[in-house]
């Protein structure tokens, strides 16, 4: 009797375990997920695919080329200037009526576009044959970087040229980090292709640059080009991140998580000894004091990153800024920087006077959960 009640306990035992292994989404699985997803897209929106690429014709409404060893599927628009990608041509991409199929609604037109005033700094860039960089780890690159660069974008070059503007779809297998980490499939309902000499780092107004060069001099500051690998700074070290123009050193990285950028998780910020060297040298600001001027912005959301006026305090206004969202990339909650932030990554106010802010002390804060 003891061995039949045994017998059956076991039998029960293996039924959940089995049921409980059945709930778990395989690989197969998520294929089959991205398939019927890119099948609703075309079908919803009047789509059909083709094996052979149109040479000798523009592609006909709704005609996506499906290119067979990657898997993406591509519309051309333009096929551009007649200028080709060759081993170490730097490339810019602008896009805009982007979803993420398993994850945006369809509805939302601005979800993702870095064509709109205000986003021309948010680069998605690579070098055309080297595959190292058509993949970025984290959102320290930059937040379209990490979400949409990926291997499956740099194949239609391979049939148009430079400015050519296309649609396309790019499979999770040969998409950006996002998509590898998320499984998630991407449709580009614009994407333009755009050529240079090399990476372009932001251009700052020349009598701007000049008092950053006479700070960092006069402080002795020592400038970083690449991020310390052990995330220890000197007290006079500052990392130059050339795609925001900002400048910062890390005194404390802070504790417990990095924030995700796919969270979109509120962040607050303290701030104290900030200065607006351009604007009156003698002047200091702080928040640290006042708990109706805390500033605060959504990770990830750029939307967030200023404000028009100062209806939500001063320092919201006059010192957020994307610039400020840039050490989140590389440090943990709690952590504490001191930056130079110039006008093209700064707040409202700053990019109405052309100033730059130093910040004695900024400490980020986000919910552990």
């Amino acid at each position: 009797m003891k061995k039949l009640i045994s017998g059956i306990v076991l039998l029960i035992f293996i039924s959940i375990i089995a049921a409980s292994c059945s709930k778990t989404e395989t690989y197969a699985d998520k294929l089959k997920s991205q398939s019927k997803a890119i099948s609703r897209l075309m079908n919803d929106s009047g789509f059909y695919t083709t094996s052979s690429y149109p040479t000798d014709r523009p592609f006909d409404e709704g005609e996506f080329f499906s290119e067979s060893n990657h898997g993406v599927f591509f519309h051309v628009i333009d096929s551009g200037n007649g200028n080709r990608a060759e081993q170490g041509t730097e490339v810019t991409v602008r896009i805009r009526g982007t979803y993420r199929l398993l994850s945006d609604a369809i509805t939302d037109s601005t979800a993702w576009d870095n064509t709109r005033p205000g986003f021309e700094n948010e680069y998605m860039n690579f070098t055309y044959g080297n595959t190292s960089t058509y993949k970025y780890s984290s959102s320290a690159y930059g937040v379209y970087n990490y979400m949409f660069t990926s291997t499956g974008l740099t194949v239609p070059l391979s049939y148009v040229g430079e400015n050519a503007i296309i649609k396309m779809i790019v499979p999770f297998g040969v998409g950006s980090a996002y998509q590898s980490n998320y499984y998630d499939p991407v449709y580009f309902g614009y994407i333009k292709y755009e050529f240079s000499k090399k990476q372009g780092e932001v251009e700052i107004p020349e009598a701007e640059q000049k008092a950053i060069n006479d700070l960092i001099a006069d402080s002795g500051i020592i400038v970083l080009n690449e991020y310390p690998s052990d995330g220890v700074f000197a007290e006079n070290e500052f990392y130059y991140h050339k795609r925001s123009g900002v400048y910062f050193n890390v005194v404390d990285e802070g504790y417990g998580r990095q924030i995700d950028i796919n969270d979109r998780q509120k962040v607050q910020v303290t701030h104290s000894n900030t200065t607006r060297p351009m604007f009156d040298a003698t002047a200091i600001f702080s928040n640290e004091a006042d708990p109706d001027d805390i500033i605060s912005f959504y990770y990830g959301q750029a939307s967030t990153y200023t404000e028009k006026d100062a209806s939500n305090g001063y320092s919201n206004y006059t010192f957020k800024s994307k610039g400020m969202t840039i050490p989140l990339g590389f440090v943990r909650n709690g952590a504490i920087v001191k930056m130079i932030v110039p006008s093209i990554s700064g707040s409202t106010v700053q990019k109405l006077n052309e100033e730059f802010v130093y910040f004695g002390k900024i400490q980020y804060s986000f919910d552990e959960e």
